[in-house]
């Protein structure tokens, strides 16, 4: 019982620190113990983002955010 409770927290401080901090989300979390399942396939993936820069004019054209172009 002791292994299944450390299994739990375990989890759940690894999920609580892949959300980076700026972002402002929220999502509930369950989860059931079963004795003698077999455990799934774990696949996981590591996403990166590159830095979103946008070099811009100001006065000699807008950017229109609901037709995404510049007018």
């Amino acid at each position: 019982m002791k292994k299944v409770i450390i299994s739990i927290l375990s989890l759940a401080m690894t999920a609580s620190m892949a959300v980076p901090a700026f972002a402002d989300t929220t999502a509930d979390v369950q989860g059931k113990y079963k004795a003698g399942a077999e455990s799934p396939v774990t696949i996981s993936a590591d996403i990166t983002w590159e830095d979103m820069i946008f070099d811009y004019t100001e006065g000699e054209k807008t950017w229109n955010p609901e037709t995404h172009q510049v007018d």
